[in-house]
């Protein structure tokens, strides 16, 4: 499972509660803050795998907050949450930015705890509607589309050769070409040296050497 220490930040308190009670029912370590302050002494000190910020913890800038944490804090996975509803287009905004995961805790205890579980497994999850148009904008991954057993084969080995992937899986280059692009398709990249940067990440593969190949 690796390092699961959450840091929320939200300035509605009454709120927190909780999104604190569903984070530790799925194993979460939880840290809670309201200020900027404290957010980035945690970040420093705790070292967390996940923020959970809320919608209008910055106000109206809290995309550009995002940005700027994640250009920051290179390792730092960004999940936004909001006990309110809002349009496509304004969860989309954070996705723009860089957060990797968006719910509402309008959303129903047991769907929440889906997604939890989903993040503990190093996986994202975004609202169908939102999904919709970020691919109409083609402008980041779509987080929903799940890698097949072969393409997880492949993506654990990804930092070797095409042709030592075959060898290895006893499979011809051709279907190692036709995984890697569907690969490259469902995660929004648009590269071998991508993927593997993004196997050694979610801790697939031990190797962080990237392969030049294309």
């Amino acid at each position: 499972m690796g390092n699961n220490s959450v840091v929320i930040a939200s300035t509605a308190c009454f709120l927190v509660s909780t999104l604190c009670g569903l984070l530790r029912d799925s194993g979460f370590r939880v840290i809670v803050t309201n200020n900027d302050v404290d957010l980035i002494h945690n970040i420093n000190t705790v070292i967390p795998h996940y923020i959970f910020i809320e919608h209008c913890f910055k106000h109206n800038n809290t995309d550009n907050y995002v940005k700027t944490m994640i250009d920051t804090y290179k390792n730092l996975h960004v999940v936004m949450w909001t006990a309110s509803e809002l349009s496509a287009n304004a969860m989309a905004r954070f996705f723009y930015a860089g957060a990797e995961s968006f719910f509402t805790l309008r959303d129903k205890s047991e769907k929440i705890l889906t997604i939890f579980q989903r993040l503990l497994m190093g996986k994202k999850y975004c609202p169908d509607e939102v999904m919709e148009l970020l691919q109409k904008e083609k402008r980041i991954p779509i987080f929903n589309k799940e890698l097949s057993l072969r393409e997880n084969e492949i993506l654990k080995l990804i930092n070797k050769s095409d042709r030592e992937i075959a060898e290895t899986l006893f499979i011809t280059l051709k279907t190692v070409d036709y995984h890697k692009a569907k690969m490259l398709k469902k995660l929004g990249m648009k590269s071998k040296p991508e993927l593997a940067m993004y196997a050694t990440k979610h801790k697939l593969i031990n190797d962080e050497e990237v392969t030049n190949e294309q």
